[in-house]
């Protein structure tokens, strides 16, 4: 769905939906522990909540706005992806796959803080965009935290089904800003 950027406002959050919303074929993935094929279904969908929150703020950060206007709306973000953040520390998560679920909350954590960033930088100078914003720690950290989730999920599952594999990278994909 194609959702026009400066109508999204603090009344109007849109749920999109992922464009890859692609699951886990619960009956064919090679992920074949019980608990750890359900965290990877749950994570996914949590994922596609935070995907909307980063794409709506990514959105909003496109077009030209009065400062208020940006920080009402980095507001709203940031109190939805904080709810992401929360209910991802809720999850079970096999002990196997803790290491991976540390560097998911790591890189919500450094995207709400990149996003602020942003907003700050957007408020001074209406010009910014995501291309001057390379630099800040805060972004590298998220896209080295979720590629370092992907690295440790494809050593741990080496002979993983190309379409569990797709649903979770396309997932970790977007959730990146980058």
């Amino acid at each position: 769905m194609t959702v026009a950027m400066n109508r999204v406002s603090e009344t109007y959050w849109p749920s999109r939906g992922w464009i890859y919303k692609t699951t886990i074929p619960t009956k064919g993935s090679s992920i074949d522990v019980h608990d750890e094929l359900l965290y990877f279904d749950r994570l996914l969908t949590l994922l596609d909540d935070g995907i909307t929150n980063r794409l709506n703020v990514d959105g909003v950060l496109k077009t030209r706005r009065a400062p208020a206007e940006y920080a009402a709306l980095y507001a709203v973000y940031r109190g939805s992806q904080l709810d992401v953040l929360e209910r991802m520390r809720r999850m079970d998560v096999p002990d196997k796959l803790r290491s991976i679920h540390g560097r998911l909350i790591a890189a919500t954590q450094r995207q709400i803080e990149f996003y602020s960033a942003f907003v700050d930088a957007k408020m001074k100078d209406p010009s910014v965009d995501l291309g001057r914003m390379l630099g800040e720690p805060a972004l590298k950290t998220v896209n080295q935290e979720l590629w370092a989730a992907w690295t440790e999920i494809k050593r741990l599952y080496p002979n993983l089904d190309t379409e569990t594999g797709e649903a979770i990278e396309r997932h970790l994909c977007g959730f990146d800003v980058l």
